[in-house]
């Protein structure tokens, strides 16, 4: 499971596919039939994936965009995970800022 979950990740999804139709073949031909319906949806879920996924650039560099803002008093760092030019999502955290600014407080967030 975690090869097919890594393979989604790194946006080897159409790679994935492939192996995954070939397993499925193989099962149906030996009689597996179980074993290739849940190949069969194995497939379709990883397809989903991929639907949802939105294409951010061209390439196949892995980015993660980071960004800090700051409403009231209270900051926001969010970051975009973009891996394969797919973007995969995001994160936010709210650290406490005390007193410090907005570049020492992004620098020591980073830093962890």
């Amino acid at each position: 499971m975690w090869p097919t979950a890594i393979k989604v990740l790194e946006g080897k999804g159409g790679e994935l596919i492939q192996d995954l139709a070939a397993r499925m073949e193989s099962a149906a031909d030996l009689l597996e039939f179980e074993r290739a319906a849940r190949l069969r949806d194995q497939i379709q879920a990883v397809k989903e994936i991929q639907s949802s996924q939105t294409m951010t650039r061209h390439g196949d560099q892995d980015i993660d965009a980071v960004s800090l803002v700051s409403d009231g008093g209270l900051p926001c760092v969010s970051i975009v995970f973009v891996r394969g030019g797919r973007n995969l999502g995001t994160a936010n955290f709210f650290p406490r800022a005390g007193l410090a600014e907005s570049a020492e407080l992004l620098g020591g967030f980073l830093s962890q």
